[in-house]
């Protein structure tokens, strides 16, 4: 139910952004459909096999943001949201849903499996989260 949930408030909060013109061309990873980083490196590999084609010289840089998406507080999420204008409601859900995510470490040994108690997942997103671009 949550991947269903969090897919239709995705596709709302990207109308959204796609409304008022707030989601930049350049961030390929955000548009719904992209392959991110395999559309950049396939335009990348293009101009570079036309700059050799035309015996220029080029120079490209990639900025990798390192674990970005494990790093980002998450009142950092909320306040992103909110002020890009979405709907409080929306920004409400992200906020509690967020407070509730939690894990569990688990150790399996030859005689029992022993667990932690929830500890509270408090930055990053999950990695497949619909809402994560």
């Amino acid at each position: 139910m949550y991947k269903t949930l969090t897919g239709i408030i995705a596709k709302r909060i990207y109308t959204h952004l796609e409304e008022e013109s707030l989601l930049p061309a350049e961030q390929k990873g955000c548009h719904p459909g992209s392959k991110g980083c395999k559309n950049q490196l396939m335009i990348s590999k293009a101009i570079c096999e036309d700059y050799m084609r035309r015996n220029k010289n080029l120079s490209i840089a990639w900025i990798d943001y390192q674990k970005a998406f494990d790093s980002v507080p998450h009142s950092w999420v909320e306040k992103s949201i909110a002020l890009v204008g979405v709907n409080s409601k929306i920004v409400r859900f992200c906020k509690l849903s967020m407070e509730k995510w939690n894990t569990r470490l688990f150790l399996k040994t030859k005689k029992e499996v022993m667990q932690t108690q929830p500890i509270q997942i408090r930055r990053g997103i999950f990695q497949g989260d619909s809402l994560l671009p």
